[in-house]
C-alpha cells in the first residue's frame, strides 16, 4: 500500500484491483574483459539518472567502482531544475549555470537523501 497515491483521482491512487507504479531500475553493464557490473537503486524519478550516470562512468570512463560512487553527479529528474552534488568541479557547475540557471547545488549524503543512495557490485572475468 505504501507505493499508492492517498488522493484520489490520481494515475497511481488507490483503487480495487488496481497495481502501484513502482520505479525500478538497475542495469548489468558486461566489459569486453569479461567483467560484469550489477548496478541499482531505488528512489523515483532519482533512479534513471543516476544507474546511467554510474553504468557510464564505470564503463565509458573506465574508472573503479568505488570512484563512481563517489564521483559527483547530477538530477534533473524531469523538470528544468538540475541539482548538482556540492563536490563538483566549480567549472562544470559555471558552465551548467548557461544551460540551467534553475540550478541548485545540494550536499550528497544518506540524510537527507538528496541524490539517490545505489547499490554497485563488480565480478571480474
Amino acid at each position: 500500500m505504501m507505493w499508492f497515491d492517498l488522493l484520489p483521482v490520481r494515475t497511481n491512487s488507490i483503487l480495487g484491483g488496481r497495481r502501484p507504479l513502482c520505479n525500478i531500475f538497475s542495469v548489468i553493464p558486461q566489459a569486453q574483459g569479461g567483467s560484469h557490473t550489477a548496478i541499482g537503486t531505488c528512489d523515483g524519478r532519482k533512479i534513471f539518472p543516476a544507474v546511467f550516470q554510474l553504468a557510464t562512468f564505470v564503463s565509458d570512463y573506465d574508472i573503479t567502482i568505488d570512484e563512481a560512487i563517489r564521483h559527483h553527479r547530477l538530477d534533473v529528474s524531469g523538470t528544468d531544475q538540475v541539482t548538482v552534488m556540492a563536490h563538483t568541479d566549480e567549472t562544470i557547475i559555471r558552465n551548467l549555470a548557461h544551460s540551467f540557471p534553475s540550478r541548485i547545488i545540494r550536499p550528497s549524503g544518506v540524510n537527507p537523501n538528496l541524490f539517490v543512495l545505489p547499490q554497485i557490485i563488480q565480478r571480474e572475468a
